[in-house]
């Protein structure tokens, strides 16, 4: 059976350290400004009684995708093994997948780098303005190793492996988190089985989801990435004629005028 990667985030045990952050950032040379991924801190509750929560956020590999249905060249594409990477090569930095994704896990590269690992085979060099986010760490799942973010967690809030092998970590948490696991979900809620076709990154919280403004993508929700396209790029030819028509006018306004 094919593998089908995964990652399971318990909230609960999140200190908000922000070292998987540190080391996402030198494992893949991300550049100034941007992240692969982050935790948010929230603080909930009214004063006096509050409390911090934190979720490490980054991408969530969704088993459907918007970014794959808006790119126009085919650049962001899904493997086999659940992993949504991006062609280096075929980007051309429309910033449509940045737009389509309801998690905000993409951004646009401020540095020219190559691809730490040698995982040029998915990818090549990033360019300045080519899209990027979150791949996995796959050059490192190649060589047998788990990603950067899960290897630094000190509370152990991530965990990583094949969704489809049974005996694996991941597998039979998800297992107890889909069963309702008294022990395990206890005055807690799920998020990832149902979003988008279902999620590579399922959360445990201490909280209902919608505090931690996590969008609601039930299966009767999902995103239809191809309509997008099809707005975003009549708004973008609207745009361009106009701006063309405004051009042509104030040209000859100032011709008359001289």
């Amino acid at each position: 059976m094919a593998k089908q990667w995964g990652m399971l985030v318990d909230t609960r045990r999140c200190v908000g350290c922000q070292g998987c952050t540190v080391a996402c950032k030198a494992e893949n040379s991300v550049g100034l400004g941007s992240f692969r991924t982050h935790v948010k801190i929230f603080e909930t509750g009214t004063y006096p009684k509050t409390k911090k929560r934190f979720v490490p956020m980054l991408c969530m590999h969704c088993k459907k995708p918007p970014c794959v249905d808006v790119c126009p060249v085919e650049a962001t594409y899904k493997r086999n093994d659940g992993l949504v990477l991006i062609d280096y090569e075929k980007c051309i930095g429309c910033g449509y997948c940045l737009d389509a994704c309801p998690y905000d896990a993409r951004y646009l590269n401020s540095d020219v780098v190559d691809e730490v690992g040698g995982a040029v085979e998915w990818g090549g060099k990033r360019s300045y303005g080519k899209a990027d986010k979150c791949t996995f760490c796959a050059h490192r799942l190649a060589k047998g190793i788990e990603p950067a973010c899960v290897n630094t967690c000190v509370g152990k809030a991530r965990q990583f492996g094949d969704f489809n092998d049974k005996s694996s970590v991941v597998s039979k948490i998800k297992n107890d988190v889909l069963q309702g696991n008294k022990m395990l979900m206890k005055a807690s809620d799920k998020y990832g089985p149902l979003e988008l076709g279902g999620l590579s990154v399922l959360y445990i919280l201490p909280a209902n989801k919608e505090v931690f403004n996590l969008p609601s993508l039930g299966n009767g929700e999902i995103f239809d990435g191809k309509r997008m396209v099809k707005v975003v790029g009549a708004v973008a030819a609207t745009a361009t004629f106009a701006a063309l028509g405004f051009s042509m006018v104030s040209s000859s306004i100032g011709g008359s005028d001289g």
